[in-house]
């Protein structure tokens, strides 16, 4: 009767429970990947180890685990070769453990598993002895009536352990399957984030090295949107150099009136209010760059910057593996992403010559920036004019 009751509870939580631990589990295909053999295949608690492991299909980034251990540094060589080095804890349990290997390829179909039974085996530490029972562990004979005589009592409760240990294992089972889920989808993301910033317009090149890969990126698709002057960046640099030097934002509300003034030009085109306000962001523009000069080296040219940001649109990412000849790139994954048009019109000014007066080399200053603000001023109207149609512009993929 008291099995009976244990197996009915037993059955409960099987249905309860496994449901739960079947859903959360990620779904990977295992035809994809195949995992041969691990070099060393053992080891001691308390070793860090060097493991090769060999197998198939290797086509991107990896995960490698014996048993719950984790490996810190994974790198895959090849598509048949995964290098990568693991800990074994000191209180590690000796005997054999699963090696499992999980990689991404790109997408949320594109994570694949492979896995060996019992592909690990850990050893005792060096030097390590069995531990030697602890007092009274064989005393139990000395005391045999009197605990026999609690049996009845002790049976009603056996029976809550090995359920205890059976629900418990099952919810871990279930909390560690949503865990693995949420971080390979993350990891995803994490990816697709860092192959599209390596991603690259352009033929593949006709050769390759076996196991690499590259992303090839479209030209972007745009679409009508708002062109916005959303910045400037005023770059203070030696004239015998390269771009590099003291950088400086300038006010943004000195954006915002270029801004405006691509508004009005839309409105009402070339006219004097346009080259009225043109003036004014000029005079305003050359007279900060001036104070930032005085607080600089001398004679440190001018490099102008504006960032204008709209049309937005996709890009196609396409994620090829090398696989050798005589094909060379296998396409293996490709997905669309929303993307910011940018385009930059930089100009570059002189600086302060030697001897010359501060007075002239302003007016000088301000007649160039004055210019160049109205030009800067027509190309912007032009983009929403045309809606960046034929126009070369830049994405960002942050």
């Amino acid at each position: 009767m008291k099995r009976s009751r244990l197996f009915r509870i037993i059955g409960v939580l099987l249905v309860v429970s496994l449901p739960l631990a079947l859903t959360a589990v990620p779904v990977w295909a295992q035809s994809e990947i195949e995992l041969r053999s691990v070099s060393p295949d053992r080891g001691r608690a308390g070793e860090e180890l060097e493991l090769t492991l060999r197998g198939a299909g290797f086509c991107g980034p990896a995960t490698v685990q014996i048993g719950a251990f984790e490996a810190a540094d994974v790198r895959v060589e090849s598509d048949s070769t995964i290098r990568a080095t693991i800990y074994l804890p000191d209180d590690a349990l000796p005997g054999p453990y699963p090696v499992l290997v999980i990689v991404d390829c790109g997408g949320p179909q594109e994570t694949f598993a492979a896995a060996l039974e019992e592909g690990f085996t850990v050893l005792e530490p060096a030097g390590g002895q069995p531990s030697e029972p602890r007092d009274g562990d064989e005393g139990g004979d000395d005391n045999g009536d009197e605990s026999r005589g609690d049996e009845g009592e002790g049976d009603d409760l056996d029976w809550l352990a090995p359920v205890a240990i059976l629900g418990g294992g099952l919810v871990l089972l279930a909390g560690a399957a949503v865990t693995v889920t949420v971080a390979i989808k993350l990891r995803q993301s994490a990816l697709k984030k860092k192959w599209q910033a390596e991603s690259e317009e352009g033929e593949l090149p006709k050769t390759c090295q076996r196991g690499s890969h590259r992303i090839v990126r479209s030209k972007p698709k745009l679409e009508p949107g708002r062109w916005k002057v959303t910045g400037l960046k005023v770059v203070l640099h030696d004239a015998s150099g390269d771009r590099k030097g003291d950088i400086h934002d300038a006010p943004e509300e000195l954006a915002r009136c270029i801004d405006r003034a691509v508004r009005d030009r839309l409105l009402w085109g070339d006219s004097d209010r346009l080259a009225a306000e043109a003036i004014e962001i000029g005079r305003a523009l050359a007279a900060q760059v001036v104070a930032w000069q005085a607080l600089s080296q001398a004679g440190r040219d001018v490099w102008l910057e504006p960032e204008i940001e709209g049309g937005e649109g996709s890009v196609k990412f396409t994620l090829y593996r090398c696989v050798g000849p005589p094909t060379w790139w296998q396409k293996v994954k490709s997905w669309q992403a929303k993307v910011q048009a940018v385009k930059h019109l930089p100009q570059e000014f002189r600086g302060p010559a030697a001897g010359e007066a501060p007075e002239p080399y302003r007016a000088v200053l301000e007649k160039g920036i004055t210019l160049y603000v109205l030009n800067l001023i027509r190309e912007a109207s032009r983009l929403w004019d045309t809606e960046g149609v034929g126009i070369s512009v830049e994405v960002s993929l942050e």
